[in-house]
This record gives C-alpha cells, sequence and structure tokens, in this order.
C-alpha cells in the first residue's frame, strides 16, 4: 500500500511539474518612451472656435479638411463619420496630410438634458505628444499632453 502511495504521489508531482515548464511567459509590452514630439512647436494649449468645429460634422468621408490650429493649419481628409440616424452623437476622424501620422477626432455629444458635450483629440501613434480638446464654461482649448497620458499601447 506504501508503495502505491508513493507512486501515485511521484505520478502527481511529476504531473504538475511538466504542466508548470510548458507554461509561456507572456511578453510585457513596455511602452516606447523614446518617440518623437510632432508638436513640439506648438504651445501648450490653444484656443479654439467650436463653430469652426462644427462645422466639419456635416462633411462626407472623403471630404478636404482645412482649419486653425492656433497659427498653424491642420490639413487632411475625412475618412470616418458617425451614424447619422444617431442625433445624440455627431463624430467625424480625419486623417493628417501635414502631420503626418496624425489623426483628428472630434464629437458633439448630446445628453438628455439637452446640453452639448464636445471630445476630440489629435493624435499619432509614432509620436509621444498628442492634443486633447476640453472645456469649461463654454470655452474649449486644445491642450498638449504626453500620448501614454490619453491611450495605452
Amino acid at each position: 500500500m506504501k508503495l502505491l502511495l508513493k507512486s501515485a504521489f511521484c505520478a502527481i508531482l511529476t504531473l504538475c511539474s511538466c504542466v508548470i515548464l510548458a507554461q509561456e511567459t507572456v511578453p510585457l509590452a513596455e511602452p516606447d518612451y523614446n518617440k518623437p514630439k510632432l508638436f513640439a512647436a506648438f504651445p501648450p494649449s490653444i484656443d479654439v472656435q467650436l463653430q469652426s468645429l462644427e462645422n466639419l460634422l456635416p462633411l462626407s468621408e472623403g471630404s478636404a479638411v482645412r482649419f486653425a490650429l492656433g497659427s498653424y493649419f491642420f490639413q487632411g481628409s475625412v475618412v470616418s463619420k458617425s451614424d447619422p440616424a444617431d442625433k445624440h452623437v455627431q463624430s467625424v476622424v480625419i486623417k493628417s496630410t501635414n502631420f503626418i501620422g496624425a489623426a483628428f477626432t472630434f464629437t458633439k455629444i448630446i445628453t438628455g438634458d439637452g446640453s452639448v458635450l464636445y471630445r476630440g483629440r489629435i493624435i499619432s501613434l509614432a509620436h509621444s505628444d498628442a492634443f486633447e480638446l476640453g472645456g469649461q464654461n463654454g470655452q474649449y482649448m486644445f491642450t498638449k499632453k504626453h500620448q501614454l497620458k490619453i491611450m495605452n499601447e
């Protein structure tokens, strides 16, 4: 009986060690902290005229776009739009032609109580800096942020 018990224990121990050795270690996706900055020449924040951004919402896919971004201009073309049947959310995505690799997303949200919120980002996966649209009391501005503060890789 003791021999059978010892054999069973050895078999279980061998099986457990085989299972443990078969496990693969998952590589950790370490973010790249040495990406170049795309907006290095820009100030930390840029005031925005919401009307110029709202004019982007009715544009169709493929439309050329140009709007002021401080003393610079953001140029590109519309690559995606939200569903026009949804009256509570309007959104547009613009791929930049002058800031290579960057995309601008702008969203207008009408809440249940009728108030309007705006969200937006200018971001490039190949660069370390980005702009995020935010505001208070009806005054909106783009604020420069580190890309890793906005999204995970």
